[in-house]
């Protein structure tokens, strides 16, 4: 027996209601209760189906053959296991998030696949650490020469030549912290979800090695010419709060991975000197949904990032409840409402106790119902739709028209990661033959059934 539309989203208000969460109105269809059992199973089986066809997905077209994630391909160019990729700045963050994903996938299916996809990408962020020549530093992508068709000026800038058992490969450099982030994030799941001592092994020295590069250059990352990165200062200097968060996030994941009692001696002694811990209670500055609009909507994605760790792994009450106040106030004043899946759940797993869950999760769940199964390019256009529509100054100084109110996700401009793009965006085209990774639906997805919240 199959349902129909109106059957499915009948079946998804009952799994919402049933999860804790309120009903809400979808197309403003009437939402009757179903038959119970046959249809609850039935929006399960939807949300799973859809998770496994991006999991095919992935493997076929969006790993490369050194195993990094490749976010965004031109799908007429590419082979099966051999894509190519359209961008490259962000393949760590992306292949360390995508380790994230299937650690979480491995922790509740016990899935020998999701095994192999973990020590596949364990090894290709070590090998984009290695090819540097850089102890801990880690590059923003490596693969052969042959099969880097670079047109970035920036990243063309950053290309560098491998050499020995690199010899013949290519990598781009000046990796920043949101790079950082997604390689920690990841680490730190597949650290404590895989028990295979092997995989927990070169991820302590990796993480080591990592972290060993930051604390003894201050609390910053310098590039293979010795420069510093950009975006990258994590020391007593930064302005950014951001920064600080992140590098009290890695080095708190360092100390609990490598229990290498140094990175807890620095990371005490930024709380204590420099008052890092309270600067995490105001990471982004502005005020949503008003005139100004000047931070960048990925910044949240790495913040969450950072905060999941931090909060995870600290065991000082009193710095606990600075770091959820942290994230509750981030969340409160620019997540909420927007339909983050995945921020909602990070929010939801460092602060459980939060009195408005069950619309977290009511949100959260609709998104990912929502999500377009098809992520190629295509153009959409809503600025010419009789919505509401507001004029915004960017941090370019320049007035852009954006939503009065965050989109549904399956009307926004098909994006690379969902959960790091503007949700009030209005337009956006990309060519016919570009194909983004699902990986924003796999992360999300695999996160919420490990901590419940898609029980």
């Amino acid at each position: 027996m199959k349902m129909g539309k109106k059957g499915i989203l009948k079946a998804l208000s009952l799994f919402l209601a049933l999860s804790g969460c309120t009903p809400i109105s979808i197309n403003k269809l009437d939402l009757q209760m179903p038959k119970i059992k046959y249809e609850i199973r039935e929006v399960k089986d939807l949300l799973r189906k859809k998770a496994l066809k991006f999991e095919k997905n992935t493997l076929e077209w969006h790993i490369t053959p050194e195993g990094l994630f490749a976010y965004n391909i031109d799908i007429s160019k590419s082979f099966p296991g051999n894509p190519y990729l359209r961008r490259y700045g962000d393949v760590a963050i992306f292949t360390g998030i995508y380790l994230a994903s299937q650690a979480f996938r491995y922790g509740v299916t016990n899935d020998e696949e999701a095994l192999n996809n973990i020590r596949r990408s364990v090894k290709a962020l070590h090998n984009l650490q290695e090819i540097t020549g850089v102890e801990g530093l880690i590059a923003r992508y490596y693969g052969k020469e042959e099969n880097t068709h670079i047109e970035s000026r920036r990243d063309l800038k950053e290309l560098h030549k491998g050499s020995g058992k690199f010899e013949g490969y290519v990598f781009v450099g000046n990796p920043s912290v949101d790079q950082l982030a997604g390689v920690f994030f990841g680490y730190a799941i597949a650290y404590d979800v895989v028990k295979d001592e092997g995989i927990r092994k070169a991820i302590r020295e990796d993480v080591s090695k990592i972290m060993d590069h930051i604390v003894e250059n201050g609390m910053l990352v310098r590039d293979v010419d010795g420069k510093r990165a950009n975006f990258t200062n994590m020391g007593p200097t930064t302005y950014s709060n951001l920064n600080k968060l992140m590098g009290l996030s890695f080095l708190k994941t360092a100390y609990h991975i490598t229990g290498n009692k140094k990175y807890q001696e620095k990371y005490k002694k930024l709380i204590k000197n420099f008052g890092y811990a309270k600067k995490t209670l105001n990471v982004k500055w502005g005020v949503k949904g008003k005139l100004l609009d000047m931070e960048a909507t990925f910044n949240d994605n790495v913040a969450f990032l950072g905060f999941y760790n931090l909060i995870k792994y600290e065991n000082d009450e009193k710095l606990v409840e600075i770091y959820k106040e942290g994230i509750k106030n981030y969340w409160e004043e620019w997540v909420k409402g927007e339909g983050n899946s995945f921020l909602n759940f990070i929010f939801l797993a460092s602060f459980p106790e939060y009195k408005g869950k069950s619309l977290a999760i009511n949100e959260a769940i609709r998104s990912l119902y929502l999500l377009p199964e098809d992520k190629r390019g295509r153009r959409v256009e809503n600025s010419k739709r009789n919505i509401c529509k507001r004029k915004v100054l960017t941090k370019h100084f320049k007035f852009e028209e954006k939503a009065c109110y965050p989109l549904p996700i399956n009307e926004r401009p098909i994006e690379d990661f969902y959960w790091q793009r503007d949700p009030y965006k209005l337009d956006g085209i990309s060519g016919k033959n570009v194909e983004y990774g699902g990986l924003d639906y796999l992360i999300a997805y695999w996160f919420g059934v490990y901590h419940g919240f898609l029980k």
